[in-house]
């Protein structure tokens, strides 16, 4: 089920959220890290944006937020994808992603809600980055790996490796991870955007 347009443009700013059909793009706009990801779609798509990171939803605590999030609509239910741009992966760009797509994804919830929609019984997370240096901990020494009294392992290796990350209200996100040209930009358009 859609939202009518009439709702949509009642309440929402059209640069931030609206309906996509064709190629359609999330942008990273700072220099360090500029570039597109392009999307396809034959059917409309509701395209979510975020202005300079920042969640849509002002009172989060969480303040961080990806670039962008997209919902598209099948007979059997609705999917939610959450795209984070980023130049170079390493441990801790890994975790801000992170906090990146959660604070997306409950903006995207919010979003669903006011527009009067079923929550996404599918959850992508694109991850569209130039280069890979994720290290996943060494495993032969324990002592080593093993973080101090009172802190948490902040790499464990397994939603990198194993292609899924934990959101908020025990939902998870199959991570589709994306590379992106020697222009900073990635073409996401062969990927399948149904369930």
């Amino acid at each position: 089920m859609q939202p009518s347009v009439e709702l949509l443009e009642n309440l929402f700013n059209s640069d931030f959220v609206t309906f996509k059909t064709g190629d359609f793009y999330f942008e990273e706009t700072k220099d360090q890290g500029k570039g597109k990801c392009t999307f396809f779609s034959k059917e409309p798509v509701l395209s979510i944006k975020a202005q300079n990171k920042a969640p849509l939803i002002w009172s989060l605590k969480n303040r961080h937020c990806a670039e962008g999030a997209f919902l598209t609509f099948q007979a059997h239910g609705n999917l939610l994808h959450l795209i984070e741009m980023k130049s170079t992966l390493r441990t801790r760009a890994w975790n801000t992603a992170k906090k990146q797509f959660e604070g997306m994804h409950l903006s995207a919830l919010a979003i669903i809600k006011l527009l009067q929609l079923n929550d996404p019984i599918q959850i992508r997370a694109y991850i569209v980055y130039s280069r890979d240096e994720m290290r996943a901990p060494d495993v032969s020494s324990y002592v080593i790996n093993k973080p101090l009294v009172g802190e948490v392992n902040k790499f464990d290796g397994h939603d990198w490796t194993h292609s899924e990350i934990e959101l908020n209200y025990n939902q998870e996100a199959q991570l589709i991870k994306i590379q992106r040209d020697h222009n900073g930009d990635a073409d996401a358009r062969h990927i399948s955007l149904n369930h």
